[in-house]
């Protein structure tokens, strides 16, 4: 009885069927062929795990690359030592688009008949006025970034035409009123890219094209209306790049833009981490 126990234990285990055991031999190179499929098993799901958490990875690298880019291009532009433009200025080039001067700027400006402009812009203590001109029918359009590097809004070009207005750029959860004879634009982060454009046909060209350019300018709802402006919640922005690590394992880490990784709860539709 004892050795049928045993038998019709190991029957259950490998769930093998009664009829296919002759010996105990048998039973012995069915389990080793199980243990077999098993392992294979095994490998298999590690394959799949394997796959699976790459799938992620790339996941949460194209989540992420939009903010890191942005943080870099800020901290090159706006907040780094050398700066070309602070936060709440633009900063205009002064000359038709060269390899060299677009190199220099740290911006994509590929075209010979556009100059170029940008600007960030903070919109946390307050929305700030953008102020675009009479053109008299130049072309010239304003592009509206937000930190995932979505182009949310325009100014100018077939959006608004080129007769001038005004417009404020509004930040997340800002109340209060704005002036009659402002457009009211929504910004889904806390910072903004604007980069305008103006149609240039040639350096003979440049004076009235600089002209329209000087003339797109941006300016704090309260300074606009002549009071003093709020104070922006502090905010520290770590020097963007890559610094080497004495780890053997760890080559390398972000400073700064992972920061803005931090927390992956947060969607396309929430505002970044800085």
């Amino acid at each position: 009885m004892l050795h049928q126990a045993v038998v019709f234990a190991t029957l259950i285990v490998a769930d093998l069927p009664y009829a296919e055991i002759a010996s105990g031999q048998d039973v012995r190179e069915e389990a080793m062929r199980k243990s077999s499929g098993l392992a294979e098993t095994a490998s298999a799901r590690a394959k799949v795990l394997l796959a699976y958490s790459g799938a992620l990875a790339l996941s949460a690298a194209t989540w992420g690359a939009p903010l890191v880019t942005m943080y870099a291009l800020r901290y090159h532009d706006a907040v780094g030592p050398n700066a070309k433009a602070a936060p709440n200025t633009i900063w205009r080039m002064e000359d038709i688009s060269t390899p060299e001067l677009s190199q220099t700027a740290g911006y994509v400006s590929p075209n010979v008949n556009t100059l170029y402009g940008f600007g960030f812009l903070d919109l946390a203590a307050q929305p700030v006025i953008l102020t675009v001109p009479d053109s008299n029918g130049r072309y010239y359009m304003i592009e509206i970034v937000d930190f995932w590097t979505n182009a949310f809004a325009y100014a100018g070009g077939v959006e608004t035409g080129f007769k001038g207005g005004k417009f404020a750029l509004v930040g997340p959860g800002w109340k209060g009123r704005l002036p009659p004879d402002v457009k009211r634009i929504d910004a889904p982060t806390r910072w903004v890219l604007i980069q305008p454009r103006v149609h240039v046909t040639g350096r003979h060209d440049l004076p009235a094209a600089k002209a329209v350019l000087d003339a797109i300018t941006v300016e704090g709802l309260a300074e606009a209306g002549g009071r003093k402006a709020p104070a922006a919640p502090a905010l520290s922005l770590p020097r963007a790049g890559v610094q080497r690590c004495k780890a053997p394992r760890q080559r390398a880490r972000l400073q700064g833009p992972a920061s803005v990784l931090g927390n992956s709860r947060r969607g396309p539709d929430r505002e970044p981490a800085a």
